[in-house]
């Protein structure tokens, strides 16, 4: 090895200062996101997800067709109220034969334009003239009879009479519903039909076979509103 390698491997190395590396040049790495932080990311996520998947369901759901399901197109539609209607009928009857009974149902949905269900209250308006005129009082009588098994009753004697019968439901109100149109009856009974003396001093006698009548019927039920006349 020669003499001048030899002194320069001897030599100190030179010393090595801050200087050559300028501050700021090398910043200090971040630290990273607190726990936190990471939470509330993550929550923000899950709340843009939620509101993307509520708007494509709503949209979804009203461009759609079809029936009323979730991607049914529109919604069903709201039940229909139900109201207090009325109907009714006029009824000619036939003779009612002296010491006999008749009964007559009433006649729904005759004059309507709906089916007629839950009937809380019937009413019959009836009037009778004997038929054979200058003969002795006659006797009628009418009666209203419910599918519960209530009645109500009017008697009339003479040469004519009325009877003005209403019969409302104990198992219909606004707040309980029920199909009782069948039961509803009209009784018509003609108790006596007194004869006319005829011939010389009245020792004949014309009998009297017995009384026609006729009623006015009416009746109130709770049905879909719009469907036929309101009782209000």
């Amino acid at each position: 090895m020669s003499e001048d390698v030899q002194e320069t491997a001897d030599q100190p190395a030179p010393e090595q200062t801050y200087a050559e590396y300028p501050e700021g040049e090398y910043p200090a790495p971040e630290a990273p996101p607190s726990i936190m932080a990471r939470l509330m990311a993550r929550k923000l996520y899950v709340a843009i997800a939620v509101v993307i998947v509520v708007v494509v369901v709503v949209l979804a759901a009203s461009m759609g067709g079809g029936g009323g399901g979730l991607f049914g197109g529109k919604a069903p539609p709201a039940p229909m109220k139900m109201v207090p209607l009325d109907g009714g009928y006029s009824l000619q009857g036939p003779q009612v034969p002296a010491g006999q009974t008749q009964d007559y149902p009433v006649e729904f949905n005759s004059t309507n334009s709906s089916e007629v269900t839950n009937v809380y209250e019937v009413d019959a308006a009836c009037s009778w003239t004997d038929d054979l005129s200058g003969s002795e009082p006659d006797s009628m009588t009418f009666e209203l009879v419910s599918p519960e098994g209530k009645n109500i009753s009017q008697t009339s004697e003479g040469s004519s009479g009325n009877a003005n019968l209403v019969l409302k439901s104990t198992n219909v109100t606004d707040k309980k519903m029920e199909d009782n149109t069948k039961g509803w009856t009209l009784r018509v009974t003609c108790n006596f039909a007194g004869h006319r003396d005829v011939g010389p001093f009245g020792f004949l006698i014309n009998p009297d076979a017995g009384n026609n009548f006729a009623a006015k019927i009416t009746y109130k039920y709770y049905g879909h509103e719009g469907k036929t006349n309101s009782t209000k």
